[in-house]
């Protein structure tokens, strides 16, 4: 880097830190915005420097930064030192995904497998990296190959080389996805009579709901309570679809599920009691409570209007946070700021506002 260069970083990070309330968010957007644009020598500067400068910031503790510094150690082929940062930064599909290519890059095949499958099992909404992380699986095992092959080569026909469990995993994978006639393909082949789930599952792709639900109805465990009331949905049968939701709430009123289910009831009736209802019996990690609190704050349960006066300067640095392209600063600034106990259902409020309203704005 020669002597203009870093004269010029110098001036912008002096600018950066006199005129913002939040100079570690700055720089960090710098660093990321030089990576985004490939010029990763630039990138790894800033990010070195923010880690010298904020090392005791809540966004550094969160090391969202390492992330990236593996990434730019990719980019230049440093793949030991990838690594090093990698392990230190967030555990993500994306992260567990990128050390199983590192490790397999340094022929060390175990370790690399058990980062893929780490990333596979926790890879659930990006099609995108599935698919690559299924490639990856399929050089290690022969049933990874046919399970990338199944669900994503079009023009793959060899499906009697399918064992009756892969075929079981790809019917429920396109099961998932809606595509019930792809699924009731892979149900066909398999001969087990004694699986009701299976057995029903192939009535519901036949649209034979009713059926279905006679073999629903053996098991009482959660996914199949969950199947009987898709069924009746699809057969229209809205109370008995309430019924077994009840259910499932009684059977865990503690957990995420309970909290899905009284959400849906709440949209079904538009009844705010079932909302009121997550606030007293659901965690407040939930992304369930933060959307409760948010519809009851909308519908004038509650009023937040002295609170944002009372947190107006948190407010600024989280709207201006959310002018800069760090999606995960904004969870990050909340979780660093210390609410008393009275006012956690604001930062449920804040949290819902300015992380999941502006994920649809986008």
């Amino acid at each position: 880097m020669n002597i203009k260069k870093l004269i010029y970083f110098l001036l912008l990070i002096l600018s950066t830190f006199s005129f913002s309330k939040i100079p570690e968010y700055k720089i960090f957007a710098k660093a990321k915005s030089e990576y985004n644009h490939s010029k990763f020598k630039e990138a790894e500067y800033f990010f070195k420097i923010f880690n010298q400068k904020f090392s005791n910031s809540g966004l550094a503790n969160s090391n969202l930064q390492n992330l990236y510094l593996g990434k730019i150690k990719i980019q230049q082929h440093q793949d030991k030192e990838a690594i090093k940062y990698l392990l230190e930064s967030p555990k993500t599909d994306e992260t567990y995904y990128l050390l199983g290519t590192l490790y397999e890059n340094l022929k060390n095949s175990k370790t690399s497998f058990l980062f893929y499958k780490k990333s596979y099992d926790n890879c659930n909404d990006n099609p995108k990296l599935k698919e690559k992380i299924l490639k990856s699986l399929s050089h290690f095992d022969f049933s990874y190959n046919l399970l990338y092959k199944a669900m994503f080569d079009k023009n793959f026909i060899d499906f009697w080389e399918l064992s009756e469990k892969n075929s079981l995993i790809i019917g429920n994978y396109f099961f998932d996805l809606n595509k019930f006639s792809k699924a009731l393909y892979f149900f066909s082949t398999i001969q087990d009579k004694k699986n009701n789930i299976l057995l029903g599952k192939k009535f519901f792709c036949l649209k034979e709901y009713q059926k279905a639900i006679t073999f629903f109805k053996k098991d009482t465990s959660p996914e199949n309570i969950i199947l009987i009331i898709k069924s009746y949905e699809k057969l229209g049968e809205i109370r008995k679809a309430k019924y077994y939701r009840t259910i499932l709430i009684k059977k865990a009123p503690h957990s995420e599920m309970a909290a899905s289910f009284r959400f849906q009831l709440y949209e079904l009736e538009n009844n705010l009691d079932y909302l009121k209802y997550i606030l007293k019996s659901n965690s407040k990690d939930s992304i369930f409570y933060s959307k409760a609190v948010y519809i009851l704050s909308e519908n004038g349960v509650f009023d937040f209007t002295k609170k944002e006066k009372q947190y107006a300067n948190l407010i600024q640095d989280l709207d201006e946070i959310s002018q800069i392209n760090i999606p995960e600063g904004i969870k990050i600034k909340l979780d660093n700021y210390i609410f008393p106990k009275e006012d956690i259902n604001f930062k449920s409020f804040l949290e819902y506002k300015y992380i999941v309203m502006q994920k649809k704005a986008s």
